[in-house]
């Protein structure tokens, strides 16, 4: 068995008000530990730096009714800080292959982000997170999205830089979904539409290499549109007919754009980036609008 070790560990016991440091024990010590105290465990504070650890079950299943009663409070492991205090977590460059299933007992956890890991499956178990708001996964290897995904209070989901090629049409069950990001998913062979059934209010898809993007996604994002770094010649022709009068952000940055509709120029609000497309052609009257921004 590879022991992991651990820099600091700090234990309060509830009766005697009592702190134990340890430095440099292994994990096999700190489970013995856990185990011959009869007292109820209360975690404060674990700092574990420079390991390799990549499974907390082993550690935290000595102490569920600590965690589901909040009072674990401060997390330092490696390079990631966990906050437990105002309800979020963020976990990131470690060897973690999936979210540790001990944090679905904390039921008020608003942010998780687990950016920068292993991880290869969504979480389905964040349906038992009832006041989560915002997940994030990117910088995993993350293949696909369950079918029976369901969240009704998630606004904010990040999926940035995973193994994605599609999305499943039962994203539409995450009734309050805000804001949704899958950029550098380069498994994508077409634009997902699936994500035209959601009332957005900002979507990136970025650098995932896509040439047509449909004329539904204008009326399903409210506010800021992202799609810098594909293949995209040019927008559907009505796509303006769809998009919503405040729209404010079209990053259509770095593609291989053909031309533009003068449409653009009647959104208030609507601001086009359109650096990195040496081959755009557009009307006099849209260029001199002010609506393009070519840096």
């Amino acid at each position: 068995m590879n022991y992991a070790i651990v820099e600091n560990l700090f234990l309060t016991n509830n009766s005697a008000k009592l702190e134990l440091h340890t430095t440099n024990m292994k994990f096999q010590k700190i489970i013995e530990l856990l185990e011959s105290n009869q007292t109820e465990q209360v975690l404060k504070a674990l700092q574990m730096a420079e390991n390799h650890i990549s499974e907390f079950r082993e550690l935290f299943r000595y102490a569920p009714s600590s965690f589901s009663k909040r009072l674990l409070r401060y997390l330092e492991y490696g390079q990631f800080n966990l906050h437990l205090q105002g309800t979020q977590v963020y976990i990131s460059h470690t060897a973690l292959q999936k979210v540790p299933s001990f944090l679905f007992l904390i039921k008020n956890l608003s942010v998780l982000s687990f950016n920068a890991n292993q991880i290869t499956e969504f979480p389905e178990r964040i349906v038992e997170l009832e006041y989560l708001s915002t997940l994030r996964l990117c910088n995993n290897q993350i293949k696909e999205i369950p079918t029976n995904i369901k969240h009704s209070f998630l606004t904010s989901l990040y999926l940035n830089q995973n193994r994605l090629s599609s999305i499943p049409p039962e994203i539409a069950n995450l009734k309050k979904l805000r804001y949704l990001s899958l950029s550098n998913n380069p498994f994508f062979k077409t634009f997902p539409i699936e994500v035209c059934e959601k009332s957005l209010w900002q979507f990136w898809f970025c650098n995932n290499k896509i040439k047509n993007i449909p004329k539904e996604l204008a009326k399903s994002v409210c506010w800021d549109i992202f799609l810098s770094h594909n293949l995209i010649e040019s927008l559907p022709s009505d796509f303006f007919e769809y998009a919503d009068e405040f729209l404010k952000t079209l990053d259509l940055r770095y593609n291989r754009l053909k031309t533009l509709p003068d449409a653009i120029i009647d959104f208030r609000f609507l601001k086009v980036y359109v650096a990195g497309n040496p081959d755009l052609k557009v009307s006099d009257e849209l260029r001199n609008s002010g609506k393009l921004i070519f840096k």
